[in-house]
């Protein structure tokens, strides 16, 4: 036990940590913007993706509104559904 508390201390860096975790936060909010912000069509098509989607996660779409003025709330309630659900509506 002392000598991963000597490991720890001696080889433990905090501003390394910081920033490691300040842009892996700044990019995940970043990627959730740019895909909330994309208006291209999927690469599969639409008719997989509807397929894809099924009937919830096409329901879960409908349902946001994003682009009359409700763009922060939205984002972060589809970053709550992906923290805290964990499924794919997209």
């Amino acid at each position: 036990a002392n000598a991963l508390c000597l490991f720890v201390t001696k080889k433990f860096n905090i501003k390394l940590w910081n920033k490691t975790l300040l842009v892996a936060s700044i990019m995940a909010i970043s990627k959730g913007t740019w895909d909330v912000m994309t208006v291209l069509p999927d690469s599969i098509g639409w008719e997989s993706c509807k397929e894809r989607l099924g009937e919830t996660g096409l329901q879960e779409m409908r349902s946001m509104h994003i682009m009359d003025g409700d763009f922060f709330a939205e984002m972060f309630r589809a970053l709550f559904r992906e923290i805290a659900i964990g499924g794919r509506i997209r």
